[in-house]
């Protein structure tokens, strides 16, 4: 990811700014500075970036919770949690816009804005939008910009915005503190979550286990014995039962016995009296056949009857069979004759309107012919006109213009190349002359970094010998003292060894560095002079340095630039050849030339067009009046003269479809009439027919009904005949067999008798009814037979039981309640063993469910020892531990940078620092470390954490907040030389937040916040 532009208006104290990474001096700075006052609006910059990409800052997402969110200013209520109080204070309206690079390589713009509710005066929620390289903007939400940038808000603050403050507050903290900061800086907080979840789980899975099982123990079963003794009981009452149904069995068949002979009996009785009643039925339907058999005999003299008359008819009958046919064949004459006679009226009217429609076209097409004949000669004038401005070739004209468009729009892009290649040109001259000031500068520089170098080396000469001078005196002085205690301690003398004067007091440590005063003021002096000519050394190579890889980037352009001047010179001659250009000419005369031509040549075409837009109009007034006249006076004539004849030819239509429609009718009648002819035996039929067509047809619609009748009578009488004579026939042989099989039926001399119903039903029904009562007899006979044996043999052989049904039904009664009783014993016995084998079942899937239970709270149990805790402690300090030797595995790279004095370890399993001193050879606590130390050690872990990024993730630009003043001149040039080489290996641009103006003098290029009220500031860019 690369930050191009950062745009601020009326964020926090910054009115107006725009900062743009892409241009010079920032774009060659390899570090940077921002300063400025304290309050000035360093940090600003930050949050203006932040707000743009994540909608949220580093300071306010830091900041500790409170009960209060919210406080009144001048009536605009603001909540302390919300970004959109970064307004500036007095403003309306304020927005953060930043031009970037995602991580996709492609060009966005990300924008956040505020603005005041101007009747509420309250502060409205902040719009944040995202704009692609395409122009489509959206709304951006925190994934979208994850999404784009490839890193979420506190993974962009870990790579780009280096928290060395925390690392120097996490050096020094306790083990509860650390461990809660650098859950803080490298959102390790995960890992609390996953412990106490460990935790959770291995309370649940015990919870559960232990739940298991007290509900295996809660499950009760019979003992084995109990168990056999039941199953032995229940063997002993399934016999006692099956003995008890055995007799009950024999009673039922005994007492059904009884039954069988009781209802074998009443049948018998049944079936004789209806047997009674069967005979009786049989002499009722004897005379009923003497009845038909005289009806018989009435029906055979009527048909005769019947015959006799049908005779008399013959001759007629087939005219009477087709009456139908006549009629309709005679009432068609009368239709076709009426529709003839009404055609003829309507053909004769026709052939007067086809008469005079002729004579009313003939007077058209006289005036259609004069029109016509005005008409050739005004579109004779309009191709006359064409034929004009044909000779003047158009379309050729046109084409010229199209041409000249071409080659105008050719000249144009040939100037602008020409154009663009005289201005780079002119900028390589200006940049080289800048080039040569550049090399000049830096050559002032060596000499002065050479000048600087020397004083240096004297001034260390210098401060070497105070300070020798200064260790000699401070050792002899502190000898002297030591001697003189140590002398008085083991003599107790107080007189001075060598004046021997009385001694009153010691020498203290106040009276040695009095001793001292003037060396030492010597010796700090020196050392100011030393530290001087260090940081002016410093300042002049670092000066040279951005310089020397100016120089370098700068001819690097140039080179670049002059071959690109010349391939795309090579690139215009032959982009361009079509215009003709001279090689050995200058470009530009031979495109000025050929543009002169040109513009000849589109003079001369626009007098050729401004004839042709002449011929243009002549054609088409010459066309307007052609159709004028056609559409006012040629097209009605035409129209009219079409109208009729389509009504002449429509008359000619309707006169033959007439012609037609009467030679049809004339056939139909004609048919008609013969067919009747045909048909009707009278021979004076045609005369009645004429004098009343409908009186003769209705005479012999009727003849034919007498006659149709006749038919029908003798035909429902043959039906009855054979129908009463297979009834008589099928009586007498039902008759006949009764009175064989029953010799008491016999046909006696009884009167006819019609019988009142069906007789061939009833016949049929008296014979299965005698046959069925037979039967029924016969098979009671039998039963009673049988069953007297059964109920002999069985009290024969057990004599006890009772022989009679009341006896018997008693004997049951008292088998079966004891039997039952047995019963009730037994499934008493069968559900204390079902519900023991439920429970032995409910056992053991609560002995599974408990054993599943125990082997997962074992699991999270081992688990829970490893990792596990009420707070998750243990396995952040566990998952803390090896992030922290990972982030101090990346800063000793960077500390081997900044001085190879220094190496960082830690404790395994701990977050106890500490720090090697190699030129020492010691091992101290990070607590231990000093001012400037510290900030060197924090500096390293924030560089080291951002680092860790590196291989997923990326920013250009790296920020460092406070903390330089802390250092000594040896340590600041060794962390800028350090920073330098950062952006060497990695091309990252190192911007440093600082109040102190001697790092201004170090490094040329700074970004300064300055004040300009007491709540504005304006942002310079210098370098």
């Amino acid at each position: 990811m690369k930050l191009r532009k950062l745009t601020i208006s009326n964020i926090a104290s910054i009115s107006e700014a725009q900062i743009d990474f892409t241009a010079e001096p920032l774009r060659s700075a390899p570090v940077f500075l921002i300063c400025g006052e304290t309050g000035s609006g360093k940090t600003t910059i930050l949050d203006a970036i932040c707000l743009a990409l994540y909608n949220r800052t580093p300071r306010l997402s830091n900041a500790k919770a409170s009960d209060d969110t919210k406080y009144s200013d001048n009536g605009q209520m603001i909540d302390i949690k919300k970004v959109n109080q970064l307004l500036k204070k007095g403003e309306a309206y304020g927005y953060a816009s930043l031009d970037f690079e995602g991580a996709d390589g492609k060009v966005y713009m990300a924008e956040w804005s505020c603005r005041l509710r101007t009747r509420a005066r309250d502060l409205d929620s902040e719009t944040w939008t995202v704009t692609d390289s395409t122009g489509r903007q959206c709304k951006a939400t925190p994934s979208r910009m994850e999404e784009i940038t490839g890193m979420d808000f506190d993974q962009f603050c870990r790579t780009s915005m280096l928290a060395q403050g925390e690392f120097t507050r996490f050096l020094k903290a306790e083990a509860k503190d650390k461990s809660d900061i650098l859950e803080k800086i490298t959102g390790t907080g995960i890992y609390a979550g996953i412990g106490k979840g460990i935790y959770d789980r291995y309370i649940s899975a015990k919870r559960e286990y232990e739940t298991a099982e007290t509900e295996v123990r809660s499950v009760s079963v019979m003992p084995e014995e109990e168990v056999s003794r039941c199953t032995g009981e229940i063997r002993e009452i399934d016999k006692e039962i099956e003995a008890g149904y055995a007799r009950i069995t024999l009673i039922d068949s005994l007492m059904a016995a009884f039954d069988k002979i009781a209802a074998a009996g009443a049948d018998i009785r049944q079936a004789e009296a209806a047997r009674e009643k069967g005979k009786e039925k049989f002499f009722v339907l004897c005379a009923g056949i003497g009845y038909d058999r005289a009806a018989l005999a009435g029906m055979q003299e009527e048909l005769r009857a019947v015959t006799r008359e049908l005779g008399a008819k013959e001759q007629s009958a087939p005219m009477l069979r087709s009456v139908q046919t006549i009629a309709e064949n005679l009432r068609n004459v009368t239709r076709q004759e009426e529709c003839i006679a009404s055609l003829q009226t309507s053909e004769k009217e026709a052939r007067a309107a086809l008469e005079a429609a002729m004579k009313t076209h003939a007077d058209k097409s006289a005036g259609m012919e004069s029109a016509a004949r005005e008409l050739e000669a005004l579109q004779k004038a309009v191709r006359e006109a064409e034929d004009a401005k044909a000779v003047m070739q158009p379309e050729k004209i046109e084409k010229t213009r199209q041409d000249i468009g071409k080659w105008q729009k050719a000249v144009t892009g040939a100037e602008s190349v020409l154009g663009g290649i005289s201005a780079d040109r002119r900028r390589i001259e200006t940049e080289k002359q800048a080039l040569k000031e550049l090399q000049s500068e830096t050559a002032r520089d060596r000499e002065l970094l050479e000048a600087a170098a020397a004083l240096a080396a004297k001034a260390e000469e210098s401060f070497n010998e105070a300070d020798m001078i200064y260790r000699r005196h401070r050792e002899s002085t502190d000898k002297f003292v030591v001697e003189l205690r140590e002398r008085l301690r083991m003599t107790g003398a107080e007189e001075c060894p060598v004046c021997h004067s009385k001694i009153h007091i010691l020498p203290s440590e106040e009276n040695d560095e009095e001793m001292l005063r003037q060396v030492l003021e010597t010796r700090e002096k020196k050392k100011e002079a030393l530290e001087g000519a260090r940081n002016e050394v410093t300042r002049l190579s670092t000066q040279i340095s951005v310089k020397e890889k100016e120089i370098i980037r700068k001819s690097a352009d140039l080179e670049k630039l002059g071959n690109e001047i010349v391939q795309r010179s090579v690139d215009f001659m032959k982009r361009y050849e079509r215009l003709g250009l001279d090689k050995d000419e200058d470009p530009e005369v031979s495109v000025a030339r050929f543009k002169e031509r040109l513009e000849k040549t589109r003079e001369a075409n626009e007098k050729d067009l401004a004839g042709i837009r002449l011929r243009d109009m002549a054609i088409a007034s010459a066309r307007r009046k052609a159709e004028e006249y056609a559409r006012d006076t040629y097209e009605p004539l035409r129209s009219g003269k079409e109208a009729l004849e389509k009504e002449i030819i429509r008359i000619q239509g309707l006169i033959d479809t007439y012609a037609v429609s009467i030679r049809t009718a004339e056939r139909s009648r004609d048919e008609s009439l013969a067919n009747a002819d045909r048909l009707i035996l009278y021979r004076d039929w045609r005369d009645r027919w004429k004098a009343d067509a409908e009186a003769f047809i209705k005479g012999l619609e009727n003849e034919a009904e007498v006659y149709e009748s006749l038919l029908r009578k003798r035909e429902s009488i043959q039906e009855h005949i054979q129908t009463l004579s297979q009834t008589v026939e099928t009586a007498e042989s039902i008759r006949e067999g009764i009175m064989k099989e029953n010799p008491d039926f016999t046909a006696q001399d009884t009167a006819a008798a019609k019988f009142q119903g069906n007789a061939a039903i009833s016949w049929g029904s008296l014979r299965e009814s005698v046959e069925n009562c037979n039967s029924r007899i016969i098979a009671g006979i039998n039963t009673i037979s049988l069953n007297r044996g059964i109920l002999d043999k069985a009290f024969s052989e057990d004599p006890g039981l009772p022989q009679k049904r009341e006896a018997l039904a008693e004997c049951k009664a008292s088998t079966l309640a004891l039997t039952q009783e047995r019963s009730t014993a037994k499934g008493k016995l069968q559900s204390r063993l079902e519900e023991n084998e439920n429970s032995l079942r409910l056992l053991s899937g609560k002995a599974a469910v408990r054993d599943m239970k125990k082997g997962m709270f074992e699991k999270w149990s081992r688990l829970n020892g490893l990792f596990g805790g009420a707070d998750g402690a243990s396995f952040k300090k566990i998952a803390q531990s090896y992030i922290m030797q990972d982030i101090l595995n990346h800063a000793n790279r960077y500390l081997r940078r900044i001085s190879g004095r220094y190496e960082l370890t830690a404790q395994p399993g701990s977050l106890l620092i500490l720090v090697k001193d190699n030129e020492d050879n010691i091992i101290r606590s990070g607590n231990t470390l000093s001012g400037g130390e510290s900030f060197i050690v924090s500096l390293a872990l924030a560089l080291g954490l951002s680092g860790m990024a590196e291989s997923s993730i990326s920013v250009d630009t790296i920020f460092i907040d406070e903390g330089f003043g802390t250092l000594s001149h040896e340590w600041l040039g060794s962390v800028m030389n350090a920073l330098e080489k950062l952006n060497t290996a990695s091309g990252k641009h190192i911007g440093m937040i600082t109040h102190m103006e001697e790092l201004q003098k170090k490094i040329p290029v700074y970004i300064e916040v300055k004040k300009t009220d007491a709540t504005s500031s304006r942002i310079h860019i210098r370098g």
